[in-house]
């Protein structure tokens, strides 16, 4: 996914990269979780959120 050359970029620059390398990591692992949420509460019978909202996959 990341095919950076480290040795390439001084102090700033490999912070500012791991920085939003970690950002992408952690937006991944939201995504994750509302993933299972979801069809953990679809496996439920759950098929609308707490605001009214279907759930994806709902009939």
């Amino acid at each position: 996914m990341f095919d950076i050359d480290f040795t390439a970029l001084d102090a700033d620059a490999t912070l500012a990269t791991a920085g939003s390398a970690r950002a992408v990591a952690e937006r991944a692992e939201v995504v994750v979780l509302q993933a299972a949420a979801n069809g953990a509460a679809a496996r439920c019978g759950v098929t609308a959120r707490h605001d009214g909202a279907l759930l994806d996959g709902a009939p």
